[in-house]
């Protein structure tokens, strides 16, 4: 492999910023519906076409950083969830669903929109 050259590293869902890491690759690969799968199934259809351009494009604007430090541990339904604040303003919840986090909430899209 060329020194210069990124090696290949599989989509993750071992911990929030895994999934985050994780959902911001998918998106800039288009890959739409490996990315709705990153979200808890009760959003999953608010992850349309529409919100995932939205997406694409903030991306491509605004680098995402969670404020990982002031993250909040929490068990919601027996589910280990861990609530972070991505843009400095509301917080989205990771749950734990059969050992991978997925988020519960569009983070994404510019504000205003689901």
């Amino acid at each position: 492999m060329p020194s210069h050259a990124t090696p290949f590293t599989p989509f993750s869902f071992v911990s929030p910023a895994a999934t985050v890491s994780t959902q911001v690759r998918l998106v800039e690969e288009g890959d739409d519906a490996d990315f709705r799968e990153t979200f808890i199934p009760a959003i999953r259809d608010k992850v349309t076409p529409e919100a995932i351009a939205a997406c694409r494009k903030r991306l491509a604007q605004v680098r995402v950083q969670p404020d990982w430090e002031m993250a909040e541990d929490a068990v919601e339904n027996g589910e280990r969830v861990e609530r972070v604040s991505m843009w400095g303003k509301s917080m989205t919840g990771f749950h734990e669903q059969n050992g991978r986090w997925l988020a519960d909430a569009l983070w994404c899209v510019p504000t205003g929109l689901p």
